[in-house]
């Protein structure tokens, strides 16, 4: 290989190597860009989140509080002796 061959070959691969360069950094650029939108957008949202964690009062209210069971006020919860199949009465 000559010193001209070298020397060419020397050349091309800094011109790539520029190109490639040039490439890379305005990939940097553009992902610089995309950053600052998506923390721009992270900002909005944790700021909606804040105001939704402070805005809760409670159940909506389509929800029906909770009841509470014949047995818990102390009352029976099964029916009369009577009333049940297979005790006494007519078969």
């Amino acid at each position: 290989m000559g010193t001209e061959e070298l020397g060419g070959q020397l050349q091309e691969e800094n011109r790539a190597l520029r190109e490639q360069n040039a490439g890379l950094q305005q990939l940097v650029v553009e992902l610089g860009e995309r950053i600052a939108q998506l923390r721009e957008e992270l900002t909005a949202a944790e700021e909606r989140i804040v105001e939704l964690e402070q805005g809760r009062k409670g159940p909506p209210s389509f929800v029906k509080p909770n009841r509470r069971s014949a047995k818990d006020e102390g009352g029976t919860s099964s029916a009369a002796k009577e009333h049940n199949h297979g005790g006494s009465g007519w078969r």
